[in-house]
C-alpha cells in the first residue's frame, strides 16, 4: 500500500451549445480552459516478477478555468474544482523503474455561466444560463514511476479526461437547454510513500 501527492497543470476544451436561442447572445461557446492541479492518491499494487497490477484512488483540485469574451458583450466563465478518481494501473517494471497504463472513472465539480452581459460587464440574469454541477466521465493515460529507495517513489503522469455531457437551463422563462461538454489533459509529477518492508520497490 502507498500514499502520495502530486502537482501539475491542466489544459482542455469546453463547449456550451444552446438548443435554441438566448436573447442577445451567441448560441455556441467554444473555448480553452487551463490551470494548476494538485491532489493526493492512495493505492496498492500486486507485483509478479516484472508485471504489476494496481488499484488507485485519487482526489484533489483540477483548477482548470477560463473567462472568455464572445462578440461585444457575451461572456463564458468556467471553473473546475474538486475531483475524485478510481482507476486501475497495469505496469511493466525494469529494475527500480516502471512504465504503466492507467484508466478509470472520474467525477469533478464544475461551475459555468454563459450568456449576455449588461453595461457593467455582469451577466444579464434573463439572458444567461448557469451550470453548477458534478461531471462524470472516464480517464485514460499513463506514466513512469521510479523507486528512489525501498519506501519512496517519484512519478510523472499524463491523463486524458472525457466527461459526459451535462445540461443547464436559460433564465429567460423559456427554459431553453444548454449542453455542456468538456475534455481535459493533465500532466503531473508526484511523490509516493510505500508502507511496509517488501523487497519489491514499487509494491
Amino acid at each position: 500500500m502507498y500514499i502520495g501527492a502530486d502537482f501539475g497543470y491542466t489544459l482542455g476544451d469546453y463547449t456550451a451549445e444552446v438548443n435554441g436561442n438566448i436573447n442577445n447572445s451567441v448560441n455556441f461557446f467554444d473555448y480553452d480552459i487551463e490551470g494548476f492541479a494538485a491532489g493526493a492518491q492512495l493505492g496498492y499494487t500486486w507485483q509478479k516478477e516484472e508485471f504489476i497490477i494496481g488499484l488507485e484512488g485519487d482526489f484533489g483540485y483540477l483548477g482548470a478555468e477560463a473567462e472568455e469574451d464572445f462578440r461585444d458583450d457575451d461572456l463564458a466563465v468556467t471553473e473546475f474544482g474538486a475531483y475524485g478518481m478510481l482507476s486501475g494501473r497495469l505496469g511493466l517494471a525494469n529494475n527500480r523503474s516502471m512504465l504503466y497504463l492507467k484508466t478509470g472513472l472520474v467525477v469533478a465539480q464544475v461551475e459555468t455561466t454563459v450568456g449576455d452581459t449588461d453595461n457593467n460587464g455582469a451577466f444579464n440574469a434573463q439572458n444567461s444560463s448557469t451550470l453548477d454541477d458534478v461531471f462524470f466521465g472516464y480517464t485514460v493515460g499513463g506514466g513512469v514511476e521510479h523507486a528512489i529507495s525501498s519506501n519512496w517513489t517519484v512519478k510523472a503522469e499524463y491523463l486524458f479526461f472525457d466527461f459526459d455531457p451535462e445540461t443547464s437551463l436559460t433564465n429567460d422563462g423559456q427554459n431553453t437547454a444548454v449542453n455542456h461538454n468538456a475534455e481535459l489533459h493533465t500532466v503531473k509529477v508526484g511523490l509516493n510513500y510505500k508502507f511496509g518492508n517488501s523487497y519489491d520497490p514499487l509494491k
